[in-house]
């Protein structure tokens, strides 16, 4: 099996095509799917939850059902400071608040993902506050 991974200048993986050998010179293609980021929410020092008038533009923004197939990451991220568990449990926070938003008061059907990067997995390494959000991807299988 060889799996091609296509990865912008920002290092952030965009894409996958897992092929599979079928003999003689042949790959077949048996999975793909890209994936976009359509969203980063930003939070305060130590907030879980969103702020009202940013929690409606949410509602809004996925006020039209989209293509059933389309899964969604809620990705919650923290910054470096504090100690690294309670960083962990406030993305984790951060990431299901917003994913129960999407679900619950957009009425959005489509399987969603969740997921605390804690503060070691970085949006922005050299501005701290940006790390304090959650980012939401579009995946699309082909």
């Amino acid at each position: 099996m060889i799996t091609i991974l296509f990865v912008r200048r920002d290092k952030r993986i965009t894409g996958l095509i897992h092929y599979k050998w079928i003999g003689g010179t042949g790959f077949q293609s048996i999975f793909e799917m890209f994936w976009t980021r359509i969203y980063a929410i930003p939070f305060d020092r130590g907030q879980t939850t969103l702020h009202r008038a940013i929690a409606d533009e949410l509602v809004k923004a996925f006020d039209r059902p989209g293509a059933p197939t389309t899964i969604l990451v809620v990705a919650g991220y923290a910054d470096t400071g504090g100690r690294a568990d309670l960083n962990l449990r406030v993305s984790q926070e951060r990431a299901e608040n917003v994913s129960g938003i999407i679900k619950e008061q957009a009425k959005l059907l489509n399987a969603t993902q969740t997921i605390g990067m804690g503060g070691t997995e970085l949006l922005d390494s050299k501005q701290p506050d940006q790390n304090r959000a959650v980012e939401i991807w579009a995946v699309v299988p082909l």
